[in-house]
């Protein structure tokens, strides 16, 4: 049971993250010493950063950093859905 409910945080956190629109808001240590969250999932595409782009906008930047310092590297995740697709030229995305 506890594993659902880990689950449903996570699940949460994520909804909440794609409301968003500046990343900075989210209260990334009420979120890890209140609710039990341990990672988070970016969605890299038209979120963290424009479409096509690989580099951060600079909206997201500090709210990614703050995840990354609250987490930790190996507990943050950014997801494209674009990378290794036809979209993603050369499939430089996807390596």
């Amino acid at each position: 049971m506890s594993s659902l409910l880990s689950l449903h945080s996570l699940m949460f956190c994520l909804i909440l993250l794609l409301i968003l629109s500046v990343y900075k808001e989210v209260k990334y240590e009420s979120l890890r010493d209140h609710a039990g969250i341990r990672a988070v999932v970016f969605d890299k595409d038209n979120t963290l950063t424009g479409p096509y782009e690989t580099k951060v906008h600079p909206l997201a930047e500090d709210g990614l950093n703050s995840a990354l310092h609250i987490f930790g590297r190996s507990n943050v995740a950014i997801l494209s859905n674009s990378a290794g697709t036809r979209d993603d030229i050369d499939y430089l995305d996807a390596e």
